[in-house]
Order: structure tokens, then sequence, then C-alpha cells
């Protein structure tokens, strides 16, 4: 959302987003906000002034629809490198599947030659963070879930946890 107070004036759309397609949502605001939020609205939220803000409160943030094959895919990302001299990629979206159930595809070689700056896609490297699933339990299942980008070798995944259960999170 380029229009919230945290993110304001550093949150660039490359496309134009039919509303249709969710994608400024309470999602990605929120991610974006733990990301670059300058806590403008902590206390109007109830905390102390800039309480809840990113952890890169300087940074910008470049937005791209969702792409639908791999020659998309390179086009985004040779633009966000090219155009927009981008240094990390985050992505936070994907569907779960249990580990194991994924094997090394084309997507995920393309996102490992991204990362090691093959020069057909970009001209220097750039680091790629993926989000693991946080769906938690699920039919009984807990532990042991991968994105369907997770498995790249050269991709950073993240995930998380509660610190005081034993189990994954629920959001």
């Amino acid at each position: 959302d380029d229009q919230h107070d945290d993110l304001k004036g550093r949150v660039t759309h490359t496309q134009i987003i039919p509303s249709s397609c969710g994608s400024i949502n309470y999602h990605s605001t929120h991610v974006a906000g733990i990301l670059l939020g300058n806590g403008s609205r902590s206390e109007y939220h109830g905390g102390t002034p800039q309480q809840w803000r990113g952890v890169a409160t300087n940074a910008t943030l470049i937005s791209y629809q969702l792409w639908s094959t791999l020659s998309e895919l390179e086009r985004d990302y040779n633009d966000a490198i090219e155009n927009h001299s981008i240094s990390i990629s985050t992505n936070s979206w994907g569907a779960p599947f249990e580990f194991g159930s994924v094997s090394y595809n084309e997507l995920m070689s393309e996102l490992d030659s991204i990362v090691r700056e093959n020069t057909t896609v970009a001209s220097r490297r750039v680091t790629i963070v993926w989000a693991m699933p946080n769906e938690g339990y699920i039919d009984g299942f807990s532990w042991g879930r991968v994105g369907e980008y997770d498995g790249s070798k050269n991709v950073i995944s993240v995930g998380a946890s509660y610190s005081d259960l034993d189990e994954v999170t629920c959001f």
C-alpha cells in the first residue's frame, strides 16, 4: 500500500495491477512494514513513537505483479536489477508442499542463476529471500513444509516458529 503512512514515498509499483488481483492487501502491507516501515503509525495504534518500525527504515520497495512464465520472471528481475539497482529481492507468497514432494525444477534453477549473476538475466548479483509457508498444522501435518520456490539452492528461505512452543506459527 503505497499510501500507508509508514511507507509513503518509498513504494514504486511497476505495473498497474487490477484490484481483483488483491496485490495491495493486508499481507503485502504487513510484510512491507516489517521490512521498511518507519513506525509513524505506532502512537496511533497505542505504541510509543516509532515503536513498531521495520528493519530498514530508509529502504525503498519496488513492487512487481506476479509473473506466470520464466520469461516474465527474467524480465522483472532484470528490470529490478538494471533500472532500480536492487540488492535484495524478498518474496512472501507461494503454495506449501510436504517436505520432499517438490523436486528441483526449471524455476528453482532460474532463481539460482539470478543469485549467481547469470549474465543472461542480470549483470550483478542479487540476494533472493523467500518466505517458507507458515501454515503450521494443516490436516494433522506440521513440520516439514517447504514452499514451491524454497528448494532453490542459492535462495535464502526463512520461516517462523513460536519461541515458547514446539510448533510452526499459524499465521
